[in-house]
């Protein structure tokens, strides 16, 4: 087929008609081309594509099309992300507050951070204002009222509180702040669940090389116990815990060494002598 053949193929004219059946006349005709006909068939379909996608750009149909990501997924997936920023930075904070308390109940320096609204932005370390004399002074005077206060509180606490073991073993060091001690070290049984004395929240929830888990139960009347020397905690921060409700289990039996159980009693930031409200066993003679 030659150039001019070729040509002719695609602009010479046919007709196309529509006649009656039952008559046979013709009620209808057209004059097309084969490349008529081609072009028309590519601009319809042009003029199809682009509708589908004016459609899917500026209407909601494709949140109808099964599995495919449209709008509405894109909005579940920001808030999603949103939510879970949110979380990490509501966990920041009960971490921080859980680091702050134990540092303050060792006895550290605590490092405080500026934190803004935006938690992708990373806190930034601000410096403290020294205290002031008149500060200090206030301090020497609540700590010196508090020591005067401090036999009336141990003994309105000594009636107030009604607390359980927290575990049974023999005491083998007894409270003596003096020391170093400020609670009473036990030798439990393996694999004994340990129990929280009083209904409580549970604020602190760590693990530390020397003592293994920790965890640190708030109560009422300002008064925190601590449970030191557990195998593994059986309950997280901010969990509401009965008296007498397990919070953990004492450490095993291993070639070296032998279960060891600290417990702590703490009012108003001061130590107290868990002998005074709670029964333990008879202390072992080293």
């Amino acid at each position: 087929m030659n150039r001019s053949n070729f040509l002719s193929y695609f602009t010479q004219k046919h007709k196309l008609s529509m006649r009656s059946v039952r008559t046979g006349k013709e009620v209808w005709h057209i004059f097309v081309t084969r490349g008529g006909l081609l072009f028309s068939s590519f601009a319809l379909l042009l003029f199809i594509f682009i509708g589908l996608l004016t459609l899917i750009a500026y209407t909601s149909i494709i949140d109808l099309v099964p599995g495919y990501p449209g709008n509405r997924s894109r909005e579940l997936l920001i808030q999603s992300v949103v939510r879970l920023d949110s979380l990490e930075r509501e966990i920041g904070l009960w971490e921080r507050y859980t680091n702050d308390l134990q540092a303050v109940l060792d006895g550290r320096h605590i490092e405080h951070f500026s934190t803004t609204n935006d938690s992708l932005k990373p806190m930034e370390k601000v410096l403290i204002t020294p205290r002031s004399k008149l500060d200090s002074a206030l301090r020497e005077s609540v700590a010196m009222r508090s020591k005067m206060d401090d036999n009336t509180s141990r003994r309105m606490k000594e009636f107030t509180f009604e607390m359980i073991a927290p575990i049974t073993g023999n005491i083998t060091s007894k409270f003596s702040p003096q020391e170093g001690n400020f609670g009473v070290t036990l030798s439990p049984k393996p694999n004994s669940v340990v129990l929280s004395v009083m209904d409580g929240t549970v604020i602190v929830n760590n693990w530390t090389p020397n003592e293994g888990w920790i965890v640190g139960i708030q109560h009422s009347g300002s008064m925190i116990s601590f449970y030191k020397g557990l195998q593994r905690a059986m309950k997280g921060i901010g969990s509401r815990v009965k008296a007498g409700e397990g919070i953990g289990v004492s450490e095993v039996v291993t070639e070296s060494s032998s279960p060891i159980f600290s417990f702590e009693l703490w009012a108003s930031g001061n130590a107290i002598d868990p002998e005074n409200y709670i029964t333990f066993g008879s202390m072992v003679n080293d």
